[in-house]
């Protein structure tokens, strides 16, 4: 089994094409990088619960606009948005 951590948290969609606002937890540098397996928690209905990074735009160091390969517009983003 592998190992968990709570490593980020995606904030508001950016863009049309997907796009999430992400913030590193507390005490972290920011850690979700391109390939990287992601499970989302909480799981939400009718959004994808595990996702894998397809690209990450960097904004500072403990922030960045994440794209999934499973989030493909922005209404499966606002969907994921709050995990």
């Amino acid at each position: 089994m592998a190992d968990w951590i709570d490593c980020a948290t995606l904030a508001q969609p950016k863009g049309l094409e997907g796009g999430l606002a992400a913030k590193a937890a507390a005490g972290l540098p920011f850690l979700l990088s391109e390939g990287a397996q992601v499970a989302l928690v909480p799981p939400q209905e009718d959004a994808p619960r595990q996702v894998t990074v397809a690209a990450v735009e960097e904004r500072g160091s403990a922030e960045a606009v994440v794209f999934f390969a499973e989030v493909a517009d922005r209404s499966t983003a606002e969907a994921i948005a709050g995990c």
